[in-house]
């Protein structure tokens, strides 16, 4: 399990815009947490934190929603608003084999990322991710966006 949680930090840390020292601290955190709710999970990709992430939806420790075609990031914007926590959130971004889409939204602060189970997350799936959407990710797969209250 070590060597894919490192990939996967190191793969995450580097598709942000943040240093790659804070964003593996941040990262690192985060996934320990959601690592030990769930014994033998592995994480090597986005997708694999999109499954895990999925995962919870049927167990009550995330909230899913779907995007329609006709939806813009303000329906995404409505959530972060809402759920507040920390100083920035993250979108994680990954496509599935069927040709589906999934985004998974979850706070971070400084020095770690909210990822407990009462900690608010959601997952948003879609066929088509609107294209403002779509434009905040450019070609990475994570979007961190800092924000103050």
């Amino acid at each position: 399990m070590g060597d894919f949680l490192k990939k996967l930090i190191v793969s995450l840390a580097e598709s942000t815009d943040e240093s790659f020292e804070k964003g593996k601290s941040n990262l690192s955190s985060g996934l320990r947490k959601m690592l030990g709710r769930k014994d033998g999970v592995q994480f090597s990709s986005t997708i694999d934190v999109l499954n895990y992430m999925l995962s919870e939806v049927s167990k009550g420790l995330c909230q899913h929603q779907k995007l329609a075609p006709a939806d813009d990031f303000s329906v995404i914007l409505k959530w972060i608003k809402q759920n507040l926590k920390g100083d920035r959130y993250y979108m994680v971004r990954g496509s599935f084999d069927d040709g589906s889409v999934a985004i998974a939204i979850f706070f971070a602060d400084e020095d770690r990322i909210y990822a407990e189970k009462n900690d608010p997350k959601i997952c948003y799936t879609c066929t088509v991710l609107p294209k403002d959407i779509s434009d905040l990710f450019g070609n990475k797969n994570i979007y961190v966006q800092p924000f103050s209250k």
